[in-house]
């Protein structure tokens, strides 16, 4: 127990405190949150007396569970050209090494972090990806026999972002738990616009939700934090060329990882994350001009 504290300590926003649910986090910390959750919900609220009492314990009930699941997640592998020959997960998620780079430059998001992090030298980042599973026909090996037009399944990875770069492991992780916890609150967010969009289609008189009742909704979404957030381990097992395998298979012969997978609410599709540590090396930036320049090296 004594070893988890000083663990949990590097984790900005957390005591040493503990329960039979776990860590729990300091009072300044929670209603840092409850303030943060607003800007993302709604600002109006803070116009009610008593808000911060009444989301106090909604809002540590819900960081609580994302600190958990941030720390359900698997320890970061490299994505670097290096490790796409060898890394499972990583050869399986990108094509090839231009597929790579490409991903690493979009939106600037990992360049910029050198840029704006001179002294690093590894960028700690959450990976987003989306799996897409279709049906298609190809050869296979039956037996002594190659086989054609056999139904399989082509396993695809798409949508590649990062939701949080940071400069060390603990500093991702603890970006995972903000990750996640701000998802939750845009549940709700989701939830106020339906239950508007429900009224305004029945023709009620006074569509919009006041203070207090957005105030109640906010809380309950936030103190059931298991009924929104929904984290699968998933275990892929994919050929070289994408095909996915199931059954008995030789691992020599086939990429096999185990990808987390979330779903919020009753979104259609889960998205995959991955904690991925990614070398100065792969980006290369002008410190000088101060500009970014995508001539890879």
């Amino acid at each position: 127990m004594a070893l988890l504290r000083r663990a949990l300590s590097v984790l900005p926003g957390f005591t040493a405190a503990m329960n039979d649910s776990g860590v729990v986090i300091d009072r300044s910390v929670t209603m840092a949150m409850v303030e943060k959750a607003l800007d993302v919900y709604d600002p109006q609220i803070r116009g009610l007396w008593g808000y911060k009492s009444s989301l106090q314990k909604p809002v540590r009930k819900a960081f609580e569970f994302a600190h958990q699941k941030a720390q359900e997640l698997p320890n970061a592998v490299e994505c670097s050209r290096r490790t796409l020959g060898t890394a499972s997960g990583i050869k399986a998620m990108f094509s090839d090494s231009g597929h790579l780079v490409e991903v690493l430059h979009r939106n600037s998001v990992v360049p910029e972090f050198f840029l704006k992090n001179a002294q690093a030298d590894v960028c700690h980042a959450l990976m987003c990806v989306h799996k897409t599973e279709n049906p298609v026909f190809g050869s296979a090996v039956v037996g002594n026999r190659i086989v054609r037009d056999v139904r399989q399944v082509q396993v695809n990875f798409g949508d590649h972002r990062f939701a949080v770069t940071a400069s060390s492991k603990e500093e991702a992780h603890g970006g995972a738990r903000d990750y996640f916890f701000e998802e939750i609150v845009r549940h709700a967010v989701g939830q106020k616009a339906g239950i508007v969009a429900d009224r305004m289609k029945r023709n009620v008189a006074i569509s919009k939700l006041g203070l207090g009742d957005r105030l109640d909704l906010l809380a309950e979404v936030l103190s059931n934090p298991e009924k929104v957030l929904h984290m699968d381990h998933s275990s892929v097992a994919v050929s070289h060329t994408g095909i996915k395998q199931e059954g008995l298979f030789d691992e020599g012969e086939y990429l096999s990882f185990t990808l987390p997978e979330v779903k919020i609410g009753d979104v259609a599709s889960p998205q995959g994350l991955v904690m991925v540590s990614i070398p100065r090396e792969e980006i290369r930036t002008d410190y000088a001009s101060r500009k970014l320049d995508f001539k890879y090296i």
